[in-house]
């Protein structure tokens, strides 16, 4: 497999499929680690989904997800985590706040919830879910745009 050393950063999309040491930095980018990725770094990112194994810290601004094959071995900040059943994460995670905008919606946690409004859910409802292990773009080693 391919190695590369040093500091990735872009603005769009990154995924690595191969194994990466350094540093990985994007505002407002999606970072994807593949099944058999492997990063030794430290990440901050907007959204951050992980298959294969991550050992560092991850920051992920908007949203972190580690799929049923990850592990990641270091300490986690987020505001929205998601963990597939088998997924591994050896660490502490600390859960940031929304924007200011999710903010300002949400209830407060002391007032009783209002349940006139709501529907029983019944089992002919249908989810819509996204497989996210196969993204649309895909690379040997890892492509970023721009």
């Amino acid at each position: 497999g391919t190695s590369v050393t040093g500091e990735a950063t872009f603005k769009a999309m990154l995924r690595i499929d191969g194994h990466l040491s350094g540093k990985v930095i994007s505002s407002s980018g999606t970072l994807i680690v593949g099944t058999n990725g492997k990063v030794d770094a430290n990440i901050e990112v907007s959204v951050a989904v992980i298959h294969g194994t991550i050992n560092g810290d991850i920051i992920a601004t908007q949203r972190l997800e580690l799929g049923r094959a990850a592990k990641v071995n270091g300490n986690i900040q987020t505001p929205s985590l998601v963990i597939e059943q088998g997924g591994i994460f050896e660490g502490s995670c600390k859960m940031l706040q929304m924007s200011a905008a999710v903010d300002k919606n949400k209830r407060d946690k002391d007032q009783p919830l209002d349940a006139s409004n709501m529907k029983p859910i019944s089992a002919d409802d249908s989810t819509r879910t996204t497989d996210v292990s196969q993204p649309t773009q895909v690379a040997n080693v890892f492509s970023a745009a721009n």
